[in-house]
Formats: structure tokens, sequence, C-alpha cells
């Protein structure tokens, strides 16, 4: 394979991977938004609503570090419409519940193997 040619490759790699990326970012983003319109909500809400935004800033920071938070917030915000707020909620919850189920199951494991 020529030189070109392995640039060309690695090129469009990189740029998929670019673009996989933005849209897990902008997934992230956009459920912090979700979590954040919960923040007005009762006591119980409030606190699942802040650790699900812990929880999606350590992804957006870990994949994003220099992202513009407050900028990609507003932009997010702006493309909301009234019903993507609970089709975005459902996205975001079962994703967010998938991940509890996980790692309950690795806790059930891991104690049972302490006690063997």
């Amino acid at each position: 394979m020529s030189r070109l040619a392995i640039m060309v490759a690695l090129a469009l790699g990189a740029a998929g991977a670019a673009s996989a990326n933005e849209a897990d970012t902008t997934a992230d983003v956009r459920c912090l938004v979700v979590v954040s319109a919960m923040a007005s909500a009762s006591p119980e809400q409030q606190s699942s609503a802040m650790m699900a935004a812990l929880y999606y800033l350590g992804r957006i920071d870990g994949r994003t570090p220099a992202l513009d938070l407050e900028a990609r917030l507003i932009q997010e915000t702006g493309r909301f419409a009234p019903k993507d707020m609970a089709a975005e909620g459902k996205r975001c919850g079962a994703h967010l519940m998938s991940r509890g189920t996980r790692l309950q199951e690795i806790g059930a494991r891991l104690s049972a193997a302490a006690k063997k």
C-alpha cells in the first residue's frame, strides 16, 4: 500500500472516530440538559438529578475535556422541542438504568468472590 493510501486511510479512520465522539458528546450534553431541568423538582428528584448530572459531566469531560460546555448546553437547549424532553429523558434514563444494573451485577460478583 502506498504511503498516500495509508495516510488517507488513517485520516478517514480519525474522522470517523471524531464523528462518533461528537455524536456521543451531543447525546451526553442533551442528557445533561434533561437532568438539569429536573433540578427544580422534588428533593428526591433533585438528588437523582445531581448524581445523573455528575455522571454525564464525567463522560463529557473524559471524552472532550476542552469542550466549551456552556456554549454546548445553550446550543442543545435551543434545539429542544417540548416533545424532545420526554424522549431524551427516556433515552438517558434507560442508559442510566443499564449502567446501574451493570454496576449491581459487578458488585454481586465481587461480593460473592470475597466470600470464597
